[in-house]
């Protein structure tokens, strides 16, 4: 594709070219190349078929990249203007995901539950399901963001349990009920120890116990977070203050 475009830049299908290289392209990973691709043809011809799903690639690419501002701007309109899409089933999670990231918990719940609505159980049903639980516990709707963590955490061979065990947990360490907390956080340490959740489990079990009162628990937890993730890990600087304000109390 790159040679005819190289060797016939004048081509009647040369703009057309230019998308199913973006198309090829996103095949192989190459996120930054295929936007670079999607967005001189959307420049080149505007009102095109593939339009729509130019656009919608668009949104993706910058997504994937890391853009977020634009992804959502180029993903709002996408919807907007071709609101019966089928590639809606992707963009309508992507949109949720964004809501997610600005801690807008109503506008999150209403793509996810969206995307379930108008296109059933697709691959990412249950994705928007837990992005769905995540945004009602945003919100505080403890109840109805449990029956998802719930659903998942029970459905078989669903590949979200060890996520949904984790926020089940948050939830209800943030509703105080400690008990339920160490429970959904200890089946996911046991269960999955190699989970990319393990380390945050370990933490938020070290701040259970810890508002348990029980310290040499909370101390054992807490270093088995910091043992499990990379000294420059995200997660690592909560970690050292919780031991600190650990072993403070236990003093």
């Amino acid at each position: 594709m790159r040679q005819f475009l190289a060797s016939y830049p004048e081509h009647a299908q040369a703009v057309e070219a230019k998308f199913f290289l973006g198309e090829a392209l996103m095949q192989l990973g190459k996120v930054d190349e295929a936007r670079a691709q999607f967005d001189a043809f959307a420049a080149a011809a505007p009102d095109h078929r593939l339009s729509p799903q130019t656009q919608y690639r668009r949104g993706e690419c910058a997504y994937l990249a890391g853009d977020y501002d634009a992804a959502s701007t180029l993903l709002q309109e996408f919807h907007t203007k071709h609101a019966d899409n089928a590639l809606n089933a992707y963009a309508l999670p992507y949109l949720g995901d964004l809501a997610l990231m600005k801690n807008q918990g109503a506008q999150a719940q209403a793509y996810y539950a969206k995307a379930l609505r108008q296109h059933g159980e697709t691959a990412l049903a249950d994705p928007c399901r837990f992005g769905l639980a995540r945004a009602l516990q945003l919100q505080h709707k403890y109840d109805d963001a449990a029956r998802f963590y719930n659903y998942l955490i029970a459905k078989e061979g669903s590949p979200l349990v060890d996520d949904s065990l984790l926020q089940l947990g948050r939830l209800h360490y943030q509703r105080e009920q400690y008990d339920d907390a160490l429970a959904s956080l200890d089946r996911l340490t046991n269960d999955f120890p190699n989970s990319e959740s393990a380390p945050f489990a370990w933490y938020w079990k070290g701040m259970t116990q810890f508002a348990k009162e029980d310290f040499p628990a909370a101390t054992t937890s807490l270093q088995r977070a910091a043992t499990a993730v990379d000294p420059k890990h995200s997660l690592m600087p909560a970690i050292q203050f919780q031991l600190g304000e650990t072993f403070r109390r236990s003093q």
